[in-house]
């Protein structure tokens, strides 16, 4: 069995530098490649609606604005909850290219809100745009059916609703895929140069 020494180990390597740097830089190439090819852009989509009073008040709009804002952590739990998400769950499940359960709808959602507003950005992402505006649109329907269990002077108005042309598309970042391709890259190539070094060593 060949033994290298440390000594001839380095000579090796600094011999034979080239390979692992240039076996780095084609796999790399090659990893980012093949990656970009095999890419499937994530698709968001969002509504927008609002929460007010039902009947509002001339006298009293301040205290049922405050009172709102007081409840929108609320509402964005509501959104987020069981209840909501199975009922959603439920309405989706004859749409096509859907094959998702509660637990990962509640991942893809995402609710969000400004200080001091009454309006609620609510977004889901999926591989299937046609899925992300569906999901999207149909929480919205949801909450608006269930904001009578957290307030039953409250109602909810869809200020925007989401549509496939308006919706954002993840973009490609093969930073990922091209580190992996040149630690790869560097260690065929180290490996190639352990054998040329051993079979130098028999001559």
């Amino acid at each position: 069995m060949q033994r290298f020494s440390l000594k001839q180990l380095l000579k090796t390597i600094l011999k034979f530098w080239y390979i692992p740097v240039v076996l780095a830089l084609v796999v790399g190439f090659l990893s980012q490649h093949y990656a970009a090819s095999q890419y499937q852009p994530a698709y968001t989509a969002k509504t927008t609606v609002l929460v007010k009073a039902k009947k509002e008040n001339p006298n009293h709009l301040q205290q049922q604005v405050d009172g709102e804002l007081s409840l929108m952590g609320t509402y964005r739990d509501l959104i987020s909850s069981n209840k909501v998400m199975t009922k959603v769950h439920k309405a989706l499940k004859n749409v096509k290219s859907y094959n998702g359960s509660v637990a990962d709808l509640k991942k893809q959602v995402v609710v969000e809100t400004n200080s001091d507003s009454l309006m609620l950005h609510i977004q889901t992402t999926d591989r299937s745009k046609r899925v992300a505006v569906k999901q999207t649109n149909t929480i919205a329907t949801v909450f608006k059916q269930q904001i009578q269990t957290v307030s039953e002077n409250s109602q909810v108005t869809v200020m925007s609703k989401a549509h496939t042309k308006s919706v954002s598309a993840s973009s490609f970042s093969g930073k990922k895929a091209i580190v992996y391709g040149i630690v790869l890259g560097g260690i065929i190539g180290l490996f190639i140069e352990l054998i040329i070094g051993g079979l130098l060593k028999r001559k």
